[in-house]
C-alpha cells in the first residue's frame, strides 16, 4: 500500500476522535494490520513500512476473567518522519517512534516506548537496544 496510489477514503475520521492519519509518501508492505480503537494513529511522511506490519492503540482484553468483556484504556500511536520499520514488526499502544529511525526486523515495540529521533532500535538477548544511527557508520 502506498499513500500516494490510495484515497484517504480508506481511513476514516470518526466522530470519536479516533483516527488514523497516514501522511504523503508513506509505503506499507503486504499484510499490514492497523487498529485505532479509541485512538489515533499517525504514520508520517517519507516512512517505508515492510511486510507483516501491526500497529494497535489497545492491548485487548483484561487477563482475569471478570475484566476479559472490557477493552483496556487507549493511547495513540506516533510514526515520525522519515522512519524505516521493518517486516514483522509490532508497535502497541503508547509508543513513539521518533523522526529518522529504523526499526529491527520482528520487534514488539512495547506501551509507552519512546524514541528519540535518529535512532536504531534493534533487539539483542535481553532487551530492545536504542543507538545512535552515527554509532553504525555508512553502508
Amino acid at each position: 500500500w502506498s499513500s500516494d496510489v490510495c484515497s484517504s477514503d480508506l481511513f476514516p475520521s470518526h466522530d470519536n476522535g479516533v483516527q488514523v492519519i497516514i501522511e504523503d509518501d508513506v509505503t506499507i508492505n503486504n499484510n499490514f494490520y492497523i487498529l485505532a480503537d479509541g485512538s489515533t494513529i499517525k504514520i508520517s511522511s517519507n516512512t517505508v513500512i515492510g511486510a507483516n506490519f501491526q500497529a494497535m492503540t489497545i492491548n485487548g482484553h483484561g487477563l482475569k476473567f471478570e475484566n476479559r468483556m472490557r477493552r483496556d484504556k487507549a493511547a495513540a500511536i506516533s510514526i515520525g518522519k522519515g522512519v524505516w520499520i521493518g517486516s514483522n514488526v509490532t508497535i502497541l499502544k503508547g509508543a513513539t517512534i521518533g523522526d529518522y529511525c529504523v526499526v529491527g526486523a520482528g520487534l514488539k515495540i512495547p506501551s509507552h516506548f519512546k524514541s528519540l529521533d535518529s535512532r536504531i532500535i534493534d533487539f539483542d538477548s535481553t532487551a530492545i537496544k536504542v543507538k545512535p544511527i552515527d554509532n553504525f557508520g555508512p553502508n
